[in-house]
């Protein structure tokens, strides 16, 4: 069957790269700051400078200066961002030559929710494949913290879909939050959730390649052979 999708749109972290986080609490312990993963925890239950940041609505300075004041500590804004970027793995070959396969049948995006100070260092993992930045890997990067706006809200998912003039049946969505995954579900675009703790990207031949697909409209059949051929 003939699929009808026209849009693939890949979280990044997870996903695209890997995140371990234990790296940034290991840095972040190195500076003092032995409680991270609560106050990230805290502030996207309740609200606070981590969610903030995620939305653009506080300037990497700002966040840096709210670590130490939380913290008491006296890092440098330099030694913090580079902290907070130990969590984030590299970007293969194997990734980078799956984009390049699936872009010449579709059009294929980010949709991260991330923050300045990721993003500049994002921008730089593609660079060993001649691409100055993932926007130039990617046909689109969209960035919470640039569309003010994060997952799992409806309006980040219609913000894309409207920019790229699809419709939701025409979308196929990878992420590894069950979370948000429900949510493009719910609006009727196709889902495939990514076990966070097998990297389908990194994926090596000894790993089974298995999605869990949500198919809401046309099968995606095209999509699944494109992926299963390339991830083998």
């Amino acid at each position: 069957m003939t699929s009808n999708i026209r849009l693939i749109i890949f979280d990044l972290g997870n996903v695209i790269v890997p995140i371990d986080m234990n790296r940034t609490i290991q840095q972040m312990e190195a500076l003092g700051i032995t409680n991270i993963q609560r106050h990230v925890t805290q502030s996207h239950s309740i609200g606070g400078v981590f969610t903030d940041f995620e939305q653009g609505m506080v300037s990497p300075s700002t966040f840096c200066e709210s670590l130490r004041q939380m913290t008491s500590i006296k890092a440098t804004d330099e030694e913090l961002c580079h902290a907070w970027n130990a969590m984030i793995g590299p970007l293969s070959e194997r990734t980078v030559r799956l984009v390049e396969q699936l872009k010449k049948n579709y059009t294929v995006v980010i949709l991260s929710n991330t923050n300045q100070i990721h993003k500049e260092y994002f921008d730089t993992l593609a660079s060993p494949w001649g691409y100055p930045s993932l926007a130039d890997l990617f046909d689109h990067v969209w960035y919470s913290h640039e569309m003010h706006l994060s997952k799992p809200s409806e309006a980040i998912f219609r913000s894309v879909l409207n920019h790229h003039g699809v419709l939701p049946s025409e979308a196929l969505f990878f992420d590894d939050s069950k979370v948000n995954i429900e949510a493009a579900h719910t609006l009727g675009i196709n889902t495939c959730w990514v076990d966070p703790h097998a990297h389908i990207l990194e994926t090596d031949g000894s790993t089974e390649f298995s999605l869990q697909i949500n198919i809401n409209g046309a099968a995606c059949d095209e999509v699944e052979a494109t992926l299963a051929q390339i991830i083998k």
